[in-house]
C-alpha cells in the first residue's frame, strides 16, 4: 500500500502532494500518513502538500512534528490546509514547528476555513 511505499522510501520522487478533496478520509488517517513520512528511510523532496476540503484538521500537529523532526519534508515550501477542519491541536503542532525554525523554508501556507 502507499503507507508502505513512503516507509521504504518508494516515494522518493515525489515533489507535490495533493490529497485535496478526500473528505471521506477521516483525521487519523492523515496523522499516520504524516507518521509514516517521519519513519520514511530517504524522506520525501515534497516541495508543496495540499490538503485541502478534507477532513485533515488534526494533520496540522502532525506535519509540525514532521518538519521539527527534519523528517522527509525539509524542502517544503507550499501548505494548503483550506477547510480541513484544522484543530486548535493542529494549529498548536503548526505553531510550535514555527517557533522551532521548522517552517523557514515555507512561503505559502493558507490555512482558511
Amino acid at each position: 500500500d502507499s503507507l508502505e511505499a513512503a516507509r521504504g522510501g518508494g516515494l522518493v520522487g515525489v515533489q507535490s502532494l495533493r490529497l485535496n478533496g478526500n473528505e471521506e478520509v477521516g483525521g487519523e488517517a492523515w496523522g499516520g500518513f504524516m507518521q509514516v513520512i517521519v519513519e520514511s528511510e530517504k524522506g520525501l523532496p515534497i516541495c508543496d502538500v495540499n490538503l485541502s476540503d478534507t477532513r485533515a484538521g488534526r494533520a496540522g500537529a502532525a506535519l509540525g512534528r514532521v518538519l521539527l523532526q527534519g523528517g522527509g519534508m525539509g524542502q517544503l515550501q507550499i501548505i494548503q490546509m483550506r477547510n480541513c477542519g484544522l484543530t486548535a491541536e493542529g494549529v498548536r503542532g503548526i505553531a510550535v514547528a514555527i517557533g522551532g525554525g521548522a517552517f523557514v523554508n515555507v512561503f505559502s501556507m493558507d490555512l482558511r476555513d
